[in-house]
């Protein structure tokens, strides 16, 4: 249940710190929720924007990779000297 801010908002029972009333409180308000909307914007651009990086590969695939590299290029010199 998602409540809005006026209806959480109980000005009887806010401590005077926390009141309306208070110089600045208005301003403290917006700027918080302003970096709340600038924060969800944030994490919304940054899974929109594609994946430039490339996909991890361990370090026991990269050897099994080079190991077939090196197998291969072998097989190759014997293909070409018969």
């Amino acid at each position: 249940m998602r409540l809005s801010i006026k209806s959480s908002l109980n000005l009887k029972r806010l401590p005077l710190q926390y009141s309306p009333y208070k110089k600045g409180y208005n301003m403290n308000r917006k700027k918080k929720l302003n970096s709340i909307l600038q924060k969800r914007m944030k994490k919304i651009n940054a899974k929109a924007a594609p994946g430039n990086k490339e996909k991890y590969i361990s370090k026991a695939e990269r050897a099994k990779l080079a190991e077939q590299e090196n197998q291969q290029t072998v097989e190759n010199e014997f293909v070409v000297v018969e």
